[in-house]
């Protein structure tokens, strides 16, 4: 890391937190919205911030919040008089209110209906061919017009969704030897922020790479783990990323500053993935078979315990529902204010002969109630969830030869696009000879576009 990188320490004393002795808590007080903490007004006074109440300090984060709500609206618009002020203060109330329902996960959008008893035609399948060695991870963009996949041959490719086309290859090489500002070992996560901006990379060669997603530039390389880098996701709505590591942490950084936050402890093993939507905070999955809500400005974690086996996917549905996949075959669909699952579908892609398949990728269509599963069977399902995640139930499976290590919806839910691999994106323990290494699209017979 250059000198530029700053490094926040954890708490006051400057130590890592100590492990609560409960595996579920929560510390108390009203979800509220957060500017992130190196945004704080450096004119306040830190000795005000520390006296300050709860009531005070929840009001003055209002304050900016609101502050930050009116800027963004400004840089969208210009106001040319003054009639146009009561559309502009109309613009803020729905804004806010829309961002309160995300925040909450109540703006639940019903897609479900519109798959049920319907079936996914051949020709709303598309498989495109790219990468030398196996996908083991995708990213797509806000718009849904790209693509990226990363693979185990070091490479990344961006990909025209609607065409299929290649339309850039980010370099890598497993020789180190070789030139090259890509990564030297095999790709296992990316990220790409919701303004497509920047793209993040990581894998074995224990590096972050941050990428500018347009001009498909390298802009900085960020060292800080001990080990293998295999999660990766970017906070919505902003350029914060979390990273996930097998050395068992979690670390926080400001890509606008290129700087290194925080580390966050807790996973008694590999982490093996992330997700993250607007509030500040990230969900996590590891081989201790635990998953876990890290409350960043709490500083504080809820642990949660279900699968027997280690859990290899994690998918928020909002900020309170979240949907994970395991190796014992089962997908679990999570309440963040339950510490078990509230509901499990066991078994969820039998093989031919009735055995378990290993659930390598799962993801949700935000703020809806589609749920896209994967295994290493080369079945990929889709679910509906009911209200509270009380159950799930299958709407349409569609198979593809290969491992399906990565999974992405469209914001619209009208695309989930697959990243497919002749292994699984972890390891060589099997490899499937007939499938071929790529991506598949899929189009959703969705009657009306959300």
């Amino acid at each position: 890391m250059n000198g530029k990188r700053k490094r926040a320490p954890l708490s006051e004393n400057g130590k890592a937190p100590k492990k609560p002795k409960d595996d579920f808590f929560i510390f108390d007080g009203p979800d509220t919205v957060h500017k992130d903490s190196n945004k704080v007004d450096e004119k306040l006074d830190e000795k005000k911030l520390e006296a300050e109440t709860p009531e005070e300090k929840r009001l003055r984060l209002a304050q900016e919040y609101l502050k930050k709500v009116e800027e963004e609206l400004d840089e969208e618009e210009e106001l040319r008089d003054k009639e146009s002020q009561v559309d502009r203060d109309s613009l803020i109330a729905n804004k806010l209110k829309q961002q309160s329902f995300e925040a909450k996960g109540k703006r639940k959008r019903k897609l479900g209906a519109q798959l049920t008893g319907k079936v996914i035609s051949a020709d709303s399948v598309k498989f495109y061919r790219g990468h030398h060695l196996s996908v083991t991870c995708i990213a797509l963009s806000h718009d849904s017009r790209f693509a990226f996949t990363g693979s185990k041959d070091c490479s990344i490719i961006k990909w025209d969704v609607e065409t299929g086309k290649k339309l850039y290859t980010f370099p890598g090489s497993r020789r180190s030897k070789q030139k090259s500002p890509g990564h030297t070992g095999q790709i296992l996560a990316l990220a790409l922020s919701s303004d497509g901006k920047f793209l993040a990379s990581s894998g074995k060669d224990q590096l972050i790479k941050i990428w500018d997603a347009v001009t498909n530039t390298l802009i900085d390389t960020f060292k800080g783990h001990r080990d293998v880098v295999s999660a990766l996701a970017f906070r919505v709505g902003s350029h914060q990323l979390f990273s996930g590591s097998h050395d068992r942490t979690v670390k926080i950084w400001n890509i606008d500053e290129m700087a290194y936050v925080e580390t966050l402890f807790g996973h008694q093993s590999e982490v093996t993935c992330l997700d993250s939507l607007l509030k500040e905070r990230a969900v996590s999955t590891g081989n201790d078979k635990t998953a876990r809500i890290w409350k960043v400005v709490e500083e504080a974690q809820l642990v949660f315990k279900g699968h027997t086996a280690s859990i290899d996917c994690i998918s928020l549905q909002s900020e309170d529902m979240f949907v994970t996949g395991s190796q014992d075959g089962s997908v679990s669909f999570w309440s963040s204010q339950k510490k078990k699952p509230v509901h499990t579908i066991k078994n969820a892609h039998a093989n031919a002969d009735g055995t378990s398949s290993w659930i390598s990728s799962v993801n949700a269509c935000k703020f809806t109630d589609l749920v896209a599963t994967g295994a290493g069977n080369g079945s990929i399902n889709i679910w509906k969830t009911e209200e509270g995640n009380s159950s799930a139930s299958l709407l349409t499976s569609v198979a593809v030869p290969g491992f399906i290590n990565g999974l992405a919806f469209s914001n619209d839910g009208r695309i989930l696009v697959a990243g497919v691999g002749k292994e699984h994106r972890m390891g060589r323990w099997t490899s499937v000879k007939e499938a071929r290494n790529g991506i598949v699209v899929i189009r959703l017979p969705l009657e009306e576009k959300e």
